[in-house]
């Protein structure tokens, strides 16, 4: 669900993504009662859905209610890359360049790739949630290494030979259509 709110927002469908809220969700309150957790990962296009709209006051109320989760998630000991990537998320929100970076390449120095349960693929480049610091050098050197790091990945995996392997041979003739 996440990567589709990113979608509609880097396709200029943030009107959409926002009619679709209206429809769905009475205030912020209601957005993080219904999904939990996972209102995290709608928050930062949605935060920017709602900037390119002039509703100001409910992006910042959104931001807000995100910096809160990302602080009490922090102060549990949450160590995951969700919340490194959501740290990097508020920090280029916020127009933190310098913070995004940082947060950015702790994920990757994590583990992480890119990969999410709410996202399709990463691409800072393209995802409108980092424009604002996208251009600026230790921006662009995190994205670097996080691009390398999934090649790296990618690279080791395609050196396994999965396909090759009879359970995998099994797999592909189960599958339907």
């Amino acid at each position: 669900i996440g990567a589709l709110a990113r979608q509609l927002v880097m396709t200029d469908n943030g009107n959409l993504f926002l009619t679709l809220y209206d429809d769905r969700y009475e205030d912020v309150r209601e957005l993080w009662t219904e999904n939990g957790d996972w209102a995290d990962c709608l928050v930062p296009p949605l935060i920017v859905a709602m900037r390119q709209a002039g509703r100001s006051g409910e992006a910042r109320e959104l931001r807000d209610r995100f910096a809160a989760d990302i602080g009490k998630l922090a102060a549990e000991g949450d160590s995951t890359s969700s919340l490194l990537v959501w740290r990097a998320e508020l920090a280029a929100l916020d127009g933190n360049s310098t913070l995004a970076a940082r947060s950015l390449d702790a994920a990757v120095s994590a583990g992480w790739k890119g990969e999410g349960a709410y996202r399709v693929g990463f691409d800072a480049d393209r995802d409108p949630v980092f424009a604002l610091v996208r251009g600026d050098p230790q921006m662009q050197r995190a994205i670097a290494r996080r691009r390398a790091a999934a090649a790296a990945e990618a690279a080791s995996l395609k050196k396994l030979n999965l396909l090759q392997r009879p359970w995998a041979s099994a797999a592909r003739l189960s599958r339907p259509g």
